[in-house]
């Protein structure tokens, strides 16, 4: 096997670190707490993931409104602007009911980003590291 992992004068694991379970020689770096540490910041991201993923998130504009979940999906389309329903309208109804979905969803988006934020300041971690975690 890979020689770090035999035993040494330390009990076995890391040379130099006093063995693997604890790294008692490292600092007084302990594991067990930086592990309970990642369970809870799970804990917190599985409860604000779901907690978004629920959230609506409403847009109206050019005679169009969108609700949207922040799990991404399109919940509702509304067209508060009757005059898109004409023929002659047709593009523009298409266009405003893509631009409005589309700023729904960069809304969730938004808010998601900012929730991560919040986690990762909470717990003085790097907010790129959450993204992994989902």
């Amino acid at each position: 096997m890979f020689g770090f992992f035999k035993g040494n004068k330390g009990g076995g694991g890391f040379p130099g670190f006093g063995g693997f379970g604890g790294f008692g020689g490292f600092g007084g770096f302990n594991f067990q707490q930086l592990f309970q540490m990642a369970q809870e910041i799970q804990r917190e991201l599985e409860r604000i993931k779901n907690e978004l993923e629920n959230m609506e998130f409403e847009i109206e504009e050019n005679g169009v409104k969108v609700i949207a979940k922040g799990s991404g999906d399109i919940i509702k389309v509304e067209i508060t602007d009757d005059s898109l329903l004409s023929p002659e309208n047709k593009e523009k109804l298409c266009e405003a009911i893509k631009n409005a979905a589309n700023k729904a969803l960069e809304k969730g988006r938004e808010t998601v980003a900012q929730g991560l934020q919040q986690l990762a300041q909470k717990y003085g971690i790097d907010p790129n590291m959450l993204g992994r975690m989902q």
